[in-house]
């Protein structure tokens, strides 16, 4: 193998040594991401054929003639429209672009893109029973509109789960390079070794030796940005994520036209943290490229409309759900003479402290043994969780795996400490130790559910706890929260199959995954 540049400036003459391919390198594979799109396509196509033919057997169509009186045309005639139907369904999540993974893997904005996909499907099959005649039954249309929401976003899930568990094995990885080795390009290695299910891997760093050596990088150095027709050439790598600030504007214009010409694919930090990528616009200036950053739009009237859903679901669903929650709290009272509820002082909006109710599920004692188990906490910085709590009964155990005992929140949702969807209210010395930063949380009502449940409650480290609740505050939209309420139904009914299956089938946790025992805690 040829020399790999050594370190140098980018005046000096390039000095070589031999080296050793980076042990963090593996080979492009051409046919896993083949594979991988191949398996999505598939599931996807299953998911728009029993969408667009379950609703029309179940409510009643010219399918129910077909059946009953086939003719070789009216078979080919559906058969068309239903081929058809499922070709407008791919191209349309395709267009969504829901085949890439940088969409996929944010639950939020690949559950609110198939719901675009699935209103356009809706409208589709209305035009399709108009042609047909039956624009009467216009319950067929709107069910598979429902039903593709629904079949997509549950295979989605299973094949979300099975890809997440594949990659924390280190499968259907992807090797990178870091352009940078400041502290932005530290903070970008932090983010993906945070976020293994992305599948990226930090094969090698480039920048200035002096930096590098000032942070505690995973990758080799591999040399200077003057150097890296050579690093590129020695690696073969086809990937880069590039710390914009790490480098002079001259530098990180040679820089990324070298990793076009070598056909790298290349993600650009902006280093701005904490505002949703939809709010960054790209735009120009005389044709000079740059990022229109827009305000945030949380006006009052969509605060007025988050507050209704609030109550009239917490309403809807506390009526219907309390004889379950009578039901759950009698079997606790039953099994230790405790009492049903279990109460606890949280921090609101603007600091306000408020008493929380859950359904217990620890013994009588919990809060007492808090000191002496603190030691097996699997949490990072102030939050406390752990791995196995033996304070929590069997029957407790159950309620946490199906969020049964989150039920009573609503009532504090009606009476308006909490909302549905918002960060978790922390408790009082929990906040005693957060920063200036993470107080901006309180801006906003706390809730049952929120971004982090859904996008990470299974990762133990608090800088993502932190950056996803600050995200929600800044980003807050009704969308946003339609689309955490449903990805939160994902997770429990996942959970909920999981604690039901036995022991011997369920996978085993890993580093990532450990202490999550409520998807709503």
């Amino acid at each position: 193998m040829s020399d790999v540049i050594s370190e140098g400036t980018a005046t000096s003459a390039p000095t070589r040594r031999s080296a050793k391919r980076p042990d963090a390198y593996r080979p492009p594979d051409p046919v896993a991401p083949r594979h991988l799109r191949r398996t999505l396509v598939t599931g996807d196509v299953v998911a728009a054929l029993l969408a667009w033919t379950l609703p029309a057997l179940l409510l009643g169509s010219r399918v129910d003639a077909i059946i009953s009186n086939p003719t070789l045309a009216s078979v080919s005639g559906a058969l068309i429209v239903i081929s058809s139907a499922v070709a407008l369904t791919v191209v349309l999540l395709a267009t969504e672009r829901l085949y890439l993974s940088r969409v996929c893997s944010m639950r939020t904005v690949e559950i609110a893109r198939i719901g675009r996909a699935s209103i356009v499907v809706g409208l589709a099959a209305l035009v399709v029973a108009k042609f047909t005649g039956e624009e009467h039954l216009a319950r067929v249309p709107i069910a598979k509109g429902i039903a593709l929401f629904f079949f997509v976003n549950t295979w989605r899930a299973i094949y979300s789960s099975w890809l997440t568990h594949a990659r924390r094995a280190d499968r259907y990885t992807r090797s990178l390079l870091l352009i940078g080795a400041d502290d932005e390009a530290f903070s970008l290695q932090e983010h993906l070794k945070r976020h293994p299910e992305l599948g990226y891997r930090i094969a090698g760093v480039v920048g200035t030796r002096q930096t590098y050596e000032e942070h505690a990088f995973d990758a080799p150095w591999l040399g200077q940005t003057p150097f890296l027709p050579n690093i590129l050439a020695e690696t073969d790598i086809k990937g880069a994520i590039v710390a914009g600030g790490s480098m002079s504007r001259p530098q990180l214009n040679v820089a990324v036209r070298e990793l076009l010409r070598n056909q790298v694919h290349i993600h650009m930090s902006t280093g701005v943290a904490g505002i949703d990528h939809r709010r960054m616009v790209s735009h120009s200036l005389a044709y000079e490229p740059m990022v229109y950053v827009e305000q945030s739009d949380l006006e009052g009237w969509q605060l007025g409309i988050k507050r209704v859903i609030d109550v009239g679901t917490a309403l809807v669903l506390l009526i219907l759900s309390a004889p379950i929650i009578l039901l759950a709290g009698l079997a606790m009272k039953v099994s230790d003479g405790g009492p049903m509820l279990f109460r606890q002082k949280r921090v609101g909006r603007h600091s306000e402290s408020f008493e929380i109710l859950k359904l217990r599920t620890m013994c009588v004692d919990a809060e007492d043994k808090v000191v002496e188990l603190r030691a097996g906490n699997v949490r990072q910085g102030p939050l406390f969780k752990l791995a196995s709590d033996p304070r929590v009964t069997g029957f407790g155990r159950f309620l946490r795996a199906t969020s049964i005992d989150e039920l009573p929140q609503l009532w504090n949702v009606l009476r308006g400490h909490m909302s549905l969807v918002g960060p978790r209210p922390a408790l009082p010395s929990e906040v005693e130790q957060f920063d200036e930063v993470l107080l901006a949380r309180h801006n906003v009502r706390p809730g049952i559910t929120g971004l982090w449940q859904v996008e990470g409650r299974d990762n133990p480290d608090f800088t993502l706890y932190q950056r996803l609740d600050l995200f929600y505050v800044e980003n807050w939209t009704v969308l946003l929260d339609l689309a955490i309420l449903i990805g939160t139904a994902k997770v429990v009914v996942v959970r909920s199959v999981n604690h039901l299956l036995p022991s011997t089938c369920r996978k085993r946790p890993d580093a990532h995954r450990t202490g999550a025992h409520s998807a709503l805690n």
